[in-house]
């Protein structure tokens, strides 16, 4: 048995604990803070996302239906079917679901503990420096980051994000609606500097069905000057746009969250000799809309496939799977997102995008490639001209 060591409880180190709990290895999950969390997240689950939490045993049977997608620029409105449906579950539900099957998986989760540096032994990484009082080192044959965004334990293993490639400048809240149970979520194309110039980037209003919605910005970091962008004016001038319509309450009901979030498989290397990266701390988010839930799961999961293939075999040297499996998994549809989004932070890109919400065409383009969930059709032809056109994008 191979002892294994996940630095962080959101859905990718969970899934990644689970599978390899499931596989043999001896699990221990380390969070730095309290479960479940308490942090603002859409909660946005694709059809791809949802078929990731029923292999792990996680229902979303009671999750809010979204059956469709309305993009809004200004008083141009326009509705299209969200593609094969999606879902909104609270993440607090989601991780306390997750966390309760890889309990169930004989997984050990501590919280509340932070983790400060990487064991290093003749090279190799060996475990984890806690800031426990007592047993502050803990073994390990493998590490896995799994620790978000900012990813400082990732960082530590080596993790460097490549900044000539895109990334969105996110903050999101939650706000008291009573329209929460509408099944149309908002995507808004009409983001605007406080100079009142337009803005590359959009904005998400999403029904929980719960007497509340998320509301979020992510901005282009291809924009220009997008790093002295005031993400949290932007959001507050979408919230005034939106309250009316939405009845949204006065103040959001939590701090707001904000992050760069690094997409696209920007983030490298995924992995090395006893290590491995999963989810935000490896940049496995979509870069058409920042969606991240079932990318994160299916990062896990090829993450603990690759500590199943140790154990069957005994070298460590397969952990080397796990890069190229995540890009397999990706590719070519993150490469053609990579594309879009350097030419959506430039004039004329923009111009298009927002072209979206008065076009049909252009409409169901935006949210077939959006949520990553393409039907038979002319889409289908327009994503095969644009894998034709995405060699010309960076490749993770």
């Amino acid at each position: 048995m191979i002892d294994v060591v996940v630095v962080g409880a959101g859905p990718a180190g969970l899934a990644c604990a689970i599978g390899a709990a499931t596989a043999g290895a001896r699990v221990t999950v380390i969070e730095r803070d309290r479960l479940p969390h308490r942090r603002p997240c859409a909660g946005l689950i694709n059809v791809t996302g949802a078929a990731e939490l029923s292999t792990l045993g996680v229902s979303t049977a009671d999750a809010h239906r979204l059956g469709g997608i309305r993009l809004v620029d200004g008083e141009h409105r326009i509705r299209r079917a969200f593609p094969d449906g999606g879902q909104v579950i609270d993440r607090s539900i989601l991780d306390a679901r997750l966390a309760d099957a890889a309990v169930d998986a004989g997984v050990t989760i501590v919280d509340g503990i932070e983790v400060l540096r990487p064991i290093v032994e003749r090279g190799l990484v060996r475990g984890v420096l806690t800031d426990r009082d007592t047993d502050a080192e803990i073994a390990a044959d493998v590490v896995v980051a799994a620790d978000g965004a900012t990813s400082t334990f990732g960082r530590s293993l080596g993790t460097v994000r490549d900044p000539s490639w895109p990334s969105l400048l996110t903050i999101i809240g939650r706000w008291e609606s009573a329209q929460s149970h509408r099944s149309t979520l908002d995507i808004r194309l009409d983001l605007r500097r406080m100079s009142g110039d337009l803005l590359p980037g959009h904005a998400w209003v999403v029904p929980a069905g719960d007497g509340t919605v998320s509301v979020g910005v992510s901005v282009l970091s291809t924009a220009r000057d997008a790093d002295s962008v005031n993400t949290t004016k932007v959001l507050e001038a979408v919230v005034d746009s939106a309250r009316a319509d939405w009845e949204l309450g006065g103040k959001p009901l939590s701090p707001l969250r904000g992050v760069r979030l690094p997409v696209g498989l920007s983030v490298t290397p995924a992995g090395g000799p006893s290590w491995l990266v999963v989810g935000d701390a490896a940049a496995a988010a979509s870069p058409f809309a920042g969606l991240g839930i079932d990318r994160a799961l299916i990062s896990g999961r090829l993450a603990a496939e690759a500590i199943a293939g140790v154990i069957d075999t005994g070298s460590f040297a397969v952990l080397q799977n796990h890069a190229p499996s995540l890009q397999a998994a990706s590719e070519p549809y993150f490469r053609v997102g990579r594309l879009f989004t350097g030419f959506a932070g430039t004039r004329a890109g923009h111009a298009l995008v927002r072209a979206a919400a008065r076009n049909g065409f252009l409409a169901e383009a935006l949210c077939q490639f959006g949520t990553g969930s393409f039907r038979p059709g002319s889409i289908s032809a327009l994503r095969n001209v644009a894998e034709r056109m995405s060699w010309f994008a960076p490749r993770a």
